[in-house]
């Protein structure tokens, strides 16, 4: 099975970047960036460093990986339209909320993000020298007929790697000053309500929004609330 980048080209010089999650892939962003798209946005859902093939890939990147190609495809993206709105999943999120602390930037908008360091993570990366891999969360949603592409384990190596990456853009978390919304699953198994609650409280920017959402799991993008969501999220990518 190929994995790979999307595209959904649209009309003008805006456009949307969507960041998948962790040991995920574009392929659980397709309905979000499909329904962006239908307004007429360019859509791009690149595929993260190391998703996509094998998990051992995966336990090769490092944070700089993570900076260095996020920063690549946002002035690359950027070169081309005049305005760039950021979407993130998950560690997606974090990818979303780093670029948005170092450049200009038309919306932010957060699903269920990471930007704290939870217990599971400081063991995953305590670990890594010694286990290779874990098994993933369960319970990562209510709802999903197809589920995307995903390693389902957690490389602890690649753990470690999130966890500096994690860390380094929560130190910077106050420059975010564009317009950003913040979606969180009420019931969210595998990332903690916290997490949200954090960005919204300390992201700097003048008009912020947060919508909880009480009928899905972590994996919001493909749950029962997904139309409501989508909706929110083009209204706000348009207000």
């Amino acid at each position: 099975m190929s994995i790979s980048n999307v595209f959904l080209q649209g009309k003008g010089k805006t456009a949307v970047i969507l960041f998948h999650g962790f040991t995920g892939s574009p392929e659980e962003l397709m309905e979000l960036g499909e329904t962006i798209n239908k307004e007429e946005y360019n859509v791009f859902i690149p595929l993260l460093p190391g998703h996509g093939t094998n998990w051992r890939e995966l336990n090769r990147i490092k944070s700089r990986d993570y900076i260095s190609f996020s920063e690549n495809v946002f002035e690359t993206i950027q070169r081309d339209y005049e305005e760039v709105s950021l979407v993130g999943f998950s560690f997606g999120g974090t990818v979303a909320l780093y670029l948005s602390e170092k450049y200009e930037i038309k919306r932010l908008i957060l699903i269920n993000s990471m930007i704290l360091v939870g217990l599971s993570l400081i063991l995953g990366k305590f670990v890594s020298p010694v286990l290779p891999v874990f098994p993933s969360f369960p319970d990562v949603h209510k709802k999903i007929e197809n589920p995307p592409f995903s390693y389902g384990i957690y490389p602890l190596k690649a753990v470690s790697s999130i966890v500096d990456f994690i860390n380094l853009t929560r130190e910077n978390i106050k420059k975010v000053t564009a317009d950003t919304m913040v979606v969180y699953s009420v019931y969210d198994h595998t990332v903690s309500v916290k997490n949200s609650l954090f960005i919204y409280s300390e992201v700097s920017s003048r008009e912020k929004h947060i919508i909880p959402l009480n009928n899905s799991y972590h994996m919001a993008v493909l749950d029962y609330d997904k139309e409501e969501m989508f909706k929110k999220i083009v209204d706000f990518l348009q207000f």
